[in-house]
């Protein structure tokens, strides 16, 4: 599960230009923690309602979340929603299955929610239903200019891609709904500060660990190492150590073939050294001496 936080400087006025963007695929259709088909025009107003009371002019006044499940946990969504576990195209379900699918989807995107309410640890925000959001499910992506299946023009610009490709769009305001607290989820705990209590309480990496168990629970998954966010970050910034010891937690739990092969892999990456540098020999007398004759020290 990739989740991924936006704001931009469109976000300091009205959602109008965001929500109906979002329109792209099918109008209206929004959901939020307790409701669903949402017309445009009232999430709209009930975002921009909110108001920007205690805001700086150019701070942002709502934030756009994405919940971006990978092809896999697509499947595992489709599979409890359906029953069917031969699905590798969205056009290969009926329109009911595509409705229970999207159905399900919305279930686990409201825990997600409530996970991430939890994580401000505040008194009075203890559930979804405590921040303004509104969510709405796609199930199409276009190829972009920098992909590099359109460099190697393969495909074109604009093409839809194949596979599966649901998703989740949030349009969340940056005031809980009671307006009583500013909320950020793209500003880590470890920012806290005195003078601006909003940037206390957020831990970004508890958040998305929480995001992965709950999706693991409700749909009995078996996530791999690799598919982990814990896995995925220590790979991109080639932590040895960090993979090394996510992996020998991972065989004491259940020591497969994959993860031995994947142990090997790691082994073999981790001996791979750099020749050292070959610094020039000085001898400090003579070095002393050049520079005391030029009028220079050494340092």
């Amino acid at each position: 599960m990739y989740t991924q936080f936006n704001t931009s400087t469109g976000n300091t006025g009205s959602s109008s230009k965001l929500t109906n963007y979002l329109d792209k695929e099918q109008k209206n259709a929004w959901f939020n923690s307790s409701a669903a088909d949402i017309q445009t025009k009232v999430v709209t107003a009930e975002i921009d309602k909110m108001g920007r009371g205690g805001m700086k002019k150019s701070e942002w006044g709502f934030i756009e979340i994405e919940y971006n499940p990978s092809e896999k946990e697509q499947q595992a969504i489709i599979e409890k929603a359906t029953g069917r576990t031969d699905v590798t195209q969205w056009n290969q379900l009926s329109s009911n299955e595509q409705q229970r699918t999207k159905e399900e989807f919305i279930e686990y995107v409201r825990e997600a929610q409530d996970a991430q309410a939890l994580n401000y640890e505040k008194e009075n925000i203890k559930s979804g239903a405590d921040l303004k959001y509104f969510g709405k499910v796609e199930t199409r992506r276009k190829y972009k200019g920098t992909d590099e299946e359109v460099k190697q023009k393969k495909v074109k610009q604009g093409d839809l891609k194949k596979g599966l490709n649901m998703h989740v769009h949030i349009v969340q305001h940056r005031k809980t709904a009671d307006k009583k607290h500013k909320i950020s989820p793209i500003i880590n705990a470890k920012n806290i500060s005195a003078k601006n209590p909003v940037k206390a309480k957020f831990n970004r990496k508890v958040f998305i660990n929480r995001v992965e168990q709950l999706f693991d629970a409700r749909y009995n998954y078996n996530r791999s190492l690799g598919e982990t966010f814990e896995y995925r970050t220590a790979n991109k910034f080639n932590r040895f150590l960090e993979k090394e010891a996510l992996l020998n937690k991972a065989m004491q739990r259940n020591p497969t073939e994959e993860l031995k092969a994947l142990h090997d892999k790691i082994q073999n990456q981790s001996k791979v050294k750099t020749q050292p540098i070959k610094h020039k020999e000085i001898n400090l007398d003579k070095e002393v001496k050049r520079n005391q004759s030029r009028g220079r020290g050494i340092s």
